[in-house]
């Protein structure tokens, strides 16, 4: 590589961290209007991707570089793939992301060891259980999982990043014109059955947006894609302006994930 290309890709990357770091809400718009490598690395082997896994901060930056083709699977100098660095901090939410967009948990680094070998829990379950929708999940399409967040979003009014059931509930109702004991049981079940994270601190069960996303993968596995197609349109009569923009966002979708 000659000095002029190797100039032009690290700025590409300082570029991108920057977008990453510092302009989240135009993050996904900048992606898709600007040349981006997203597999470009630091002098440490480093994506942006791992880069964002370090910062420890929420998954939405994650979802964006993996939804527009980041690598799950490039490793660093060291061989430690973006699945070492989520299980190195942790984040079993970050594990779960990776996991859905088929970061590979049998690569090990450089010194033999694979990503779950020092972590803290047993995660074969939710191993098996990632991999038995994977299908699903590609199915499901990018713009379909856009308005997936929309509604996550929509439904946590403070930002926490979790549902529970009081919050589904409440949506519940105001989607499915029931009873709000109705629309408690039928969130208690969806949550029961999203759940894969466990928090012993955890006074209420919350799931997170990666649980929540399984969650309609196994619906569509089970029951077909009409009824999250019809939970989607339910939610556009009531939130149009979002709509609109979900639609134009989804628009640069590949032709087979339409």
């Amino acid at each position: 590589m000659d000095a002029k290309t190797a100039l032009s890709k690290r700025e590409n990357y300082q570029e991108l961290l920057d977008t990453v770091k510092e302009n989240f809400i135009d993050m996904r718009r900048r992606i898709k209007d600007k040349t981006f490598d997203l597999d470009n690395q630091d002098d440490n082997g480093k994506t942006v991707l791992i880069n964002v896994i370090e910062m420890r901060n929420f998954t939405e930056q994650m979802w964006v570089l993996l939804e527009y083709n980041a690598d799950p699977n490039l490793g660093d100098n060291e061989g430690k793939t973006p699945l070492h660095y989520a299980c190195s901090v942790e984040r079993k939410d970050m594990i779960i992301c990776l996991l859905l967009f088929g970061a590979d948990p049998e690569i090990p680094d450089n010194e033999g060891k694979k990503p779950f070998e020092d972590f803290r829990d047993d995660m074969t379950l939710t191993m098996e259980r990632i991999e038995g929708i994977k299908r699903e999940f590609i199915s499901l399409t990018r713009k379909r999982r856009k308005f997936l967040k929309y509604i996550f979003d929509y439904i946590d009014e403070l930002g926490s990043k979790l549902l529970n059931i009081e919050g589904l509930a409440g949506y519940y109702q105001k989607i499915n014109k029931e009873s709000m004991d109705d629309s408690r049981k039928d969130a208690t079940i969806f949550i029961q059955e999203a759940k894969m994270i466990k928090n012993q601190y955890e006074d209420v069960p919350t799931i997170t947006y990666e649980e929540f996303v399984v969650a309609f993968c196994y619906i569509v596995k089970y029951h077909g894609m009409k009824i999250v197609d019809d939970f989607i349109e339910r939610f556009k009569k009531i939130r149009p302006k979002v709509s609109n923009k979900g639609e134009e966002e989804g628009g640069d979708e590949k032709k087979e994930e339409s």
